[in-house]
This record gives C-alpha cells, structure tokens and sequence, in this order.
C-alpha cells in the first residue's frame, strides 16, 4: 500500500495538504472517501471520469 502522502510530501503541512485534495475533490479531479475509524483515515484516488472544461 505504501507511505501516506503526508509522509512523502515533508515539505506540506497537513493543513495545506486538507485543503488543497478537498479542492480537487470539489473540481472532480480526485475521489475523497473518509473512513468513520479512530484515528481518522481518508482514502484519495483518481476520479475515474474527467470531463474537459473547454
């Protein structure tokens, strides 16, 4: 499964990191699943359709 994103991306806070993958969820570039676990857990993947803004 590999590291968490977070762990890759050092450099990005998770705050920033929140903010900008809710964005992409909201432009439909990536599908957010959060898992009602303790501790929390988010699931990103790829949307699987993208539709072209032109």
């Amino acid at each position: 499964m590999g590291r968490p994103i977070s762990r890759k991306l050092e450099i990005v806070s998770e705050k920033m990191l929140t903010q900008t993958l809710r964005t992409l969820e909201r432009d439909g570039f990536v599908h957010r699943e959060a898992k009602p676990v303790i501790p929390p857990h988010v699931e990103v993947s790829q949307a699987q359709e993208r539709y072209d803004a032109s």
